[in-house]
């Protein structure tokens, strides 16, 4: 088997760029390679489907293409000399959209995981509707992908540095269930230290009914408590545990700020088409809600 591939998208500008450093570094952790791909609408030139009249038009248009490609190539290659450093890398233009490129890219390198770019955080309602329908292009990696995928969103200097030296803090979201046991599973390949985090979710009980949920709630927390020490003792690199209630996302997120932790990771779930398109995964509403780096991972990893 060669060394693991690290498999990044990056559309040239600043939040790219950072993404593609924090590429390097997750390629450094493993001791892999990383493969840094960028996606561009280049139309299909077919000699025979050209009418004759135009042919010297698409000549041209097909050089002008080619040159751009060629100027893409170059700016990717001296990206990827000046921010992976050590790492060995190669640079990929492939036509098409980001997310397809990405996704098949690692389908064809066996890649160990996927680094993109942040989810958008969108203030305009239109924006926001269109990208619940239709996702963003880390949205559609994070759903689609069959490896872990890394979104380099929030503090991500700051994580690509302590991830090369060794020192990465990573909470885990534990559900108890196969995503957990991923997340913590791949969370060992990046962390030195790690912190278990199970967020209990209410549930609705009425008012007047005969259950009183404060108490179920407290005991249920204690038993919760209880599994992930368990948990934690069989793992030398976790240091803390915590049970938390309320929105698992917005849980997650505000625990990673209150633990400084430096990633989170976050199993994902196959959950129903029309749920996921309107209302989001767990592990897609924290792309939205964390100021670290998120790393989202399949159940099958």
């Amino acid at each position: 088997m060669g060394k693991p591939i690290v498999v990044c998208g990056t559309d040239l500008g600043a939040s790219g760029r950072r993404a593609v450093a924090l590429a390097a570094a997750c390629a450094a952790r493993l001791g892999g390679r990383l493969h840094v791909v960028h996606a561009m609408d280049i139309p299909a030139f077919e000699e025979e489907a050209i009418p004759p009249g135009i042919r010297p038009a698409a000549g041209t248009l097909r050089a002008r293409v080619e040159e751009a490609q060629r100027t893409t190539e170059a700016k990717l290659q001296a990206l990827a000399v000046d921010v992976a450093r050590d790492v060995p890398s190669k640079v990929t233009v492939r036509a098409g959209r980001p997310w397809e490129a990405l996704v098949d890219a690692a389908s064809e390198d066996g890649a160990a995981m996927i680094v993109v770019g942040p989810h958008a955080r969108s203030t305009n309602l239109f924006t926001e509707i269109g990208e619940r329908l239709l996702g963003t292009t880390a949205r559609r990696v994070v759903r689609r992908s069959p490896v872990p995928v890394m979104v380099a969103t929030g503090d991500v200097d700051t994580a690509a540095s302590v991830l090369r030296a060794q020192g990465a803090r990573l909470l885990v979201g534990i559900d108890f269930r196969e995503g957990g046991e991923a997340a913590l599973a791949a969370a060992k390949r990046f962390g030195t230290k790690l912190a278990l985090v199970h967020v209990l979710q209410d549930v609705f009980v009425p008012a007047d009914g005969p259950l009183d949920w404060p108490e179920i709630r407290a005991n249920w927390i204690k038993e919760l408590e209880k599994r992930l020490t368990t948990l934690a003792g069989e793992h030398a690199d976790v240091d803390s545990t915590r049970v938390y209630n309320g929105d698992p996302a917005e849980e997650l997120a505000l625990a990673a700020e209150a633990l400084e932790a430096h990633f989170l990771v976050v199993g994902r779930h196959a959950g129903g088409t029309i749920e996921r398109m309107l209302v989001g995964s767990a592990a897609e509403r924290c792309l939205r809600q964390a100021r670290v780096p998120v790393l989202v991972v399949p159940p099958q990893t």
